[in-house]
């Protein structure tokens, strides 16, 4: 289970610069974040080159040709894919302009199953849920979603998340935790550095219970597996420490690794 879920490499570019940001609550990790709290770290975050967010879990029914079937998929920023420096097996991933547009990015597995891989998809459109779409790219076949445990099939953009499931998504409140957030460290810039310059913004928008986790690389699992360091975030600021792993407990480690 380790191996599946965990030690598989997925294939982003420099994924040892890919970081995973949680909240705590009551100083239990790990956490969403609510949409505000996410445009604010984007905002003004420098030491990111790119932060995107995505919802986890969203069903749909997939219709055409064959008997309908269900699917399990994510909404995602349109910066989503650039930010892990993705290299799609057909098409592309989102770009600006698609925020509010019926678009998807198909996952591989679905592509070869229920399309036929067929190699011309882009820009065709299939129906999710009853409901038009545009075929913009297919995502490389070792990839279903940064949490590993889940097995991503579609990607849709973030603000088209209540076209597929109602009421789910909330833009304005800063209690309604609701997204998974990844970010990119800018070249130059250590975690340490990010782990300061995110008090900073949380000093100044009162953010509380910040949680950066490494994302690393799996050629440095080996020499990693006995110990982690997080950087969390508290009323003190970012306090450093090791937290033991459990390799009978996979789901502990799936945050922590591509």
């Amino acid at each position: 289970m380790v191996s599946r879920f965990v030690l598989r490499p997925a294939p982003v570019g420099d994924p040892a610069a890919l970081l995973a940001l949680h909240t705590t609550q009551r100083g239990e990790c790990c956490n969403h974040f609510t949409w505000p709290m996410f445009r604010d770290l984007a905002e003004q975050s420098k030491s990111f080159s790119g932060v995107a967010a995505y919802n986890e879990l969203i069903p749909a029914s997939i219709g055409g040709s064959g008997e309908p079937e269900r699917a399990w998929g994510q909404s995602a920023t349109v910066n989503f894919f650039d930010v892990l420096k993705m290299p799609m097996a057909v098409g592309r991933g989102f770009v600006l302009g698609e925020e509010r547009l019926p678009v998807v990015v198909l996952g591989y597995g679905l592509w070869e199953r229920r399309f036929g891989a067929d190699p011309l998809i882009a820009g065709k459109t299939m129906t999710l849920s009853g409901r038009p779409f545009t075929v913009v790219g297919v995502a490389p076949r070792a990839f279903h979603g940064l949490d590993q445990i889940l097995y991503t099939q579609f990607w849709v953009p973030t603000h088209v998340t209540d076209v597929l499931v109602p009421n789910t998504s909330n833009f304005e409140s800063r209690d309604y935790n609701w997204l998974g957030v990844t970010a990119r460290l800018r070249p130059g810039f250590t975690r340490e550095q990010a782990a300061a310059e995110l008090r900073v913004i949380a000093q100044r928008v009162e953010i509380a219970g910040e949680l950066i986790v490494p994302m690393w690389n799996v050629r440095r699992v080996k020499e990693m597996l006995r110990s982690q360091i997080l950087y969390r975030f508290g009323q003190q600021g970012f306090a450093r420490f090791q937290a033991e792993i459990d390799l009978r407990f996979p789901h502990q480690l799936a945050g922590l690794f591509l």
